[in-house]
């Protein structure tokens, strides 16, 4: 995208290609890490063969972009559904770019500065909370607890994350407070509901909490979104 600057006819569009395609290298790249060890785990596979990683990520590509067709129609140009990772994306791409009109237009500009300047901000502020929080251990990422109520377990966590709070922000009041209700009832009636009915008496209470949550009470949520 830097390279592309140094030309004198370069456009928006130009920049957005070259974000796709570095986005889809990334995911390609995730899809193969993440399963194609598994082939050795089990068995399938002795060595890894560079043709045949290759083929499979290719075609794991190509079915990607053909389900993304149709599901784009539905997600996000019917539903209206907010991706906080292409909203984010976007709007960086907006703010750098310049046409001539915003040229002609000092209030433009000097808004196309502006927002450029609270994106660096941002970058430097959560970069430095990141930096203080894992570099020198400041402070717990996580803050989190349970304890037992006879044989219910309760328990709570929260995650400090700049980029949680920046997802929470682009997705809107709304959606946030979903989330965050749903976080209630799992944590706060799923879970102490389960453990009553199926008592765990062993164990560090916490533990067993996200265990449960893992294992059972998170298929609430995903009832929930197909509901």
């Amino acid at each position: 995208m830097g390279v592309l600057r140094l030309f004198k006819k370069h456009s928006i569009l130009e920049n957005n290609i070259v974000q796709t395609a570095a986005s889809a290298g990334e995911s390609l790249a995730a899809g193969v890490i993440f399963t194609v060890p598994a082939l050795i785990l089990m068995g399938y596979w002795e060595t890894f063969d560079y043709w045949e990683i290759t083929k499979l990520a290719a075609l794991g590509g190509m079915l990607g972009v053909l389900f993304t067709i149709p599901l784009r129609r539905a997600l996000i140009i019917e539903a209206k559904l907010q991706f906080p990772e292409g909203v984010a994306t976007a709007e960086v791409l907006r703010s750098g770019e310049i046409t001539d009109e915003d040229r002609a237009d000092p209030v433009r500009m000097a808004t196309k500065r502006e927002d450029v300047w609270i994106i660096a901000k941002a970058g430097l502020v959560g970069g430095l909370v990141k930096v203080m929080e894992q570099g020198f251990q400041a402070w717990h990422a996580a803050l989190e607890g349970a304890t037992r109520v006879g044989s219910s377990i309760f328990g709570f966590g929260s995650n400090l994350s700049p980029a949680l709070v920046s997802v929470g922000y682009i997705v809107g009041r709304n959606i946030s407070s979903l989330i965050f209700m749903g976080g209630l009832i799992s944590w706060f009636v799923g879970i102490p509901l389960y453990t009553y009915f199926n008592p765990i008496s062993d164990g560090d209470a916490l533990t067993d909490a996200y265990s449960i949550w893992n294992s059972q009470i998170r298929y609430l949520g995903v009832g929930a979104m197909v509901v």
